[in-house]
């Protein structure tokens, strides 16, 4: 039985191009609610058969399953990941180059105690939250909780998915079952990760068809209860004025750059951690402009 599991793992992401480019699949009828996707993604050689003619559209998917078929759609080199993943269970077989990259890219972050947790079926909200980092990279994407809000399991999501959850709920990549029900901590199976997927590449291809051909103007000022603001771009600031204070800035931006998470990503690099000018001044400058910006005090 061990030996049949494997097999349908590693046939389940094996690439198309090693077995039958066949999307008929004998478990997919074409009255079925994920007959498009499951032939979309199969016919782009993002996912494939689990044996024989079978698609398995009602098996569980396993975290590594989900990185591997992400890291397909993203065109990963596998070549340059082999034998990097630093968790203590990822061996080096057929996912650990696609996890190694993920790992790399911000996009998971495991499960604690260097474990990742490969072969552990991937929950909808896991689901979204690496979604949401992979996106979050190059778009400046639209949070908001109107849909989250009206689920009926909206309490059942983790305090850590609730942003990705709030984004994939408001683009319609997740919108709940017949009841309106997210289920965010349930398995999702290989027919919703089809579909989840293929409206991933539409949302996607939407926003890199919208993104800014260059840099925009930008010169945003937030009210606040102060009767002084303080310019966080000149030569003057003061470490007063705290990082929580510049994180509406995040959307006031022509290349697409989340401030805030820039700088989470980058704070080591300056000191002290709390001063806000420097690492303000260089990440707009990676946007390849200058911008005025006003903080506020706290």
């Amino acid at each position: 039985m061990a030996i049949l599991l494997a097999l349908i793992t590693v046939l389940s992401v094996f690439p198309m191009s090693a077995l039958a480019a066949n999307s008929s699949f004998t478990d997919v009828p074409e009255n079925a609610w994920f007959y498009k996707p499951i032939t979309y993604m199969a016919e782009n050689g993002y996912m494939s058969g689990t044996s024989g003619s079978k698609f398995s559209p009602n098996q569980t998917t396993t975290r590594a399953m989900f990185v591997t078929v992400l890291g397909r759609i993203a065109g990963v080199d596998q070549s340059q990941y082999k034998n990097t993943c630093t968790f203590r269970d990822v061996k080096k077989d057929w996912a650990e180059p696609y996890i190694a990259w993920a790992a790399e890219n911000k996009l998971v972050n495991g499960l604690g105690d260097n474990k990742f947790g490969p072969n552990n079926y991937v929950t909808r909200e896991q689901a979204a939250l690496i979604l949401f980092n992979y996106l979050k990279r190059e778009y400046t994407l639209t949070v908001s909780d109107e849909f989250l809000n009206k689920a009926p399991d909206k309490a059942s999501v983790s305090s850590w998915a609730l942003e990705a959850m709030k984004w994939a709920t408001g683009a319609a990549l997740m919108r709940g079952d017949a009841n309106g029900a997210l289920r965010p901590r349930y398995s999702a199976t290989r027919a919703e990760i089809a579909t989840i997927f293929k409206r991933f590449i539409e949302i996607k291809d939407d926003l890199e068809a919208n993104k800014p051909d260059g840099p925009l103007d930008c010169d945003h000022v937030w009210e606040t209860t102060e009767t002084k603001r303080v310019n966080v771009f000149s030569e003057d600031v003061e470490d007063w004025v705290l990082v929580k204070d510049i994180r509406p800035m995040s959307i006031c931006n022509g290349c697409g750059l989340d401030i805030y998470q820039w700088y989470v990503d980058n704070r080591d690099n300056y000191a002290p951690p709390e001063t806000a000018g420097a690492f303000i001044r260089a990440a707009f400058k990676k946007c390849g402009y200058s911008v005025r910006t006003y903080g506020r005090y706290n």
